[in-house]
C-alpha cells in the first residue's frame, strides 16, 4: 500500500489503489462502461484526473468514479461487489482501440503533492455529483439530498477547507452529468446513496448493522416516528425507547450543533448510539424498515441484532 498518510486529506481518503495499465472497448460490449482499475495508488491516479487532456482518454465516468473512491473509504471495494468493471470501457473514432494511457502516467514514481484547491475542487464536485443523483432518486431518497451536502460541508469544516467552497473551480469544466445518469441508471443507486446518507461502506450488498450507528440511529427514529404495526407495542421494545432518547440526548449534548455530522466526524461518543444498547429496539426498527419502508429497498442488514430477545415474523 503506497498511500500516503501525510495528507491533511488522510483523514477520511480511501485506502484504495487504482491501476495503471491500458482500457480496452471488449468487442462483446454493448456500450461502453467506466470502470475503476485495479490495485495501484488512488491517490496518483485522482491526481491525473485533474488534468483534463487526462480525463479525455477515459469514459466519461471513470474519473468521478475514481474522486469518489478517493475520499470514501470502502467504497472500491463495495463497487465492485456490485459488479462495477475494472476496466474502463472507451470508443476512439467509432473504432474499438486499446489506448496505453495510465490512470497515473505523470507520477508513475513519485508520490504527487496536492495544493488545498485541488483537494477542494474534488470534493465539490463529489458534492455536486452526490447531489445530483440525490435529487434523481426515488422520492425518499431525493427528500434528503440536503443531507448530502450537509455532509460534505462536514468534511470539508473537519479539513479546514470550507472557505475553498465557492472557488474550487479546478474541476469547473469536467460536467458530473455523465456520472450522475449513469449511477441512477444502476440497480444499486438506491443502496449507494442510503449509505452516503446515514452509513459507513462495506459493501451496497451486504452491510454490519452493529457497526452502523448512524444508520441505527435514523433507521429507530423513523420506526417510533413512523411505525403503525404492533411491533411498536411489543414490550421488549416498549422498555428500551427510554434508553434510546437517553442515549441520543447524551451524544447531542457531547457534539451540540455538530449532532448530524457525529457519524461523517467519527466521534467516539456515536458509540452510544450502536444497536447493541437497544437491541429489541434495533432488532424491530431493522424488521420494520426493510419491510415497510421503500428507502430501504435493495439495503440489506441483519433481521437481528445480537442481544435481542424477541421475535418477529419474517414476512
Amino acid at each position: 500500500d503506497n498511500t500516503m498518510d501525510g495528507s491533511s486529506f488522510h483523514y477520511f481518503q480511501g485506502r484504495f489503489e487504482l491501476s495503471g495499465k491500458s482500457r480496452q472497448y471488449p468487442a462483446d460490449a454493448l456500450e461502453p462502461q467506466p470502470g475503476i482499475g485495479d490495485v495501484k495508488d488512488i491517490e496518483k491516479a485522482r491526481k491525473s484526473m485533474l488534468d483534463p487532456a487526462h480525463r479525455s482518454h477515459f469514459h466519461l465516468t471513470t474519473p468521478s468514479l475514481v474522486f469518489l473512491c478517493f475520499i470514501f473509504d470502502g467504497l472500491r471495494k463495495a463497487l465492485l461487489s456490485v459488479g462495477v468493471s475494472k476496466r474502463s470501457n472507451i470508443v476512439i473514432g467509432n473504432e474499438n482501440k486499446e489506448t496505453d494511457t495510465l490512470y497515473a502516467s505523470k507520477f508513475e514514481d513519485v508520490m504527487p503533492n496536492f495544493i488545498a484547491l485541488e483537494m477542494s475542487s474534488i470534493l465539490r464536485h463529489c458534492c455536486d455529483l452526490l447531489i445530483g443523483v440525490a435529487a434523481g432518486s426515488s422520492d425518499p431518497i431525493c427528500t434528503n439530498s440536503l443531507q448530502v451536502q450537509r455532509e460534505f460541508k462536514a468534511m470539508m469544516i473537519s479539513i479546514g477547507r470550507h472557505l475553498h467552497g465557492k472557488s474550487a473551480d479546478l474541476l469547473i469544466n469536467y460536467n458530473a452529468g455523465p456520472a450522475i445518469y449513469w449511477i441512477n441508471s444502476r440497480p444499486w443507486v438506491g443502496g449507494l446513496m442510503f449509505t452516503f446518507l446515514f452509513g459507513e461502506f462495506e459493501s451496497l450488498c451486504q452491510q454490519s448493522t452493529d457497526d452502523d450507528t448512524t444508520l441505527c440511529y435514523y433507521t429507530v427514529g423513523m420506526f417510533l416516528d413512523q411505525c403503525m404495526d404492533g411491533s411498536i407495542a411489543l414490550p421488549a421494545v416498549v422498555s428500551e425507547i427510554p434508553v434510546f432518547e437517553q442515549k441520543k440526548a447524551l451524544v447531542k449534548r457531547a457534539l451540540g450543533d455538530f449532532f448530524e455530522f457525529g457519524g461523517v466526524l467519527r466521534h467516539p461518543v456515536i458509540g452510544e448510539l450502536s444497536p447493541r444498547m437497544f437491541p429489541n429496539l434495533a432488532t424491530a426498527a431493522n424488521y420494520w424498515a426493510k419491510r415497510r419502508n421503500p428507502t430501504f429497498s435493495g439495503f440489506e442488514a441483519l433481521d437481528f441484532i445480537p442481544g435481542s430477545t424477541i421475535t418477529l415474523r419474517l414476512v
